[in-house]
């Protein structure tokens, strides 16, 4: 997982070392596809566009929902 603010375009530099590429939208989608491309094996490439205050937000909340259980 990888956070790409670097502005490369990395489903280009797939799709030139033949590597499938696949968009996915939702939870479910992703969910979908990782699950086919372990069924399939090979390599390809998921992208996932997020929001990343939102994440950071998210995984503040873990952290501290786990460090209540300690």
């Amino acid at each position: 997982m990888f956070g790409t603010s670097h502005g490369l375009d990395l489903a280009a530099l797939a799709t030139l070392h033949r590597i499938p590429v696949e968009r996915v939208a939702t939870a479910t989608d992703l969910g979908r596809s990782m699950s086919s491309g372990l069924e399939s094996g090979g390599v390809r490439m998921l992208i996932a566009s997020t929001d990343r205050a939102a994440n950071v937000e998210h995984h503040r909340r873990i952290v501290h929902a786990v460090e209540g259980l300690a």
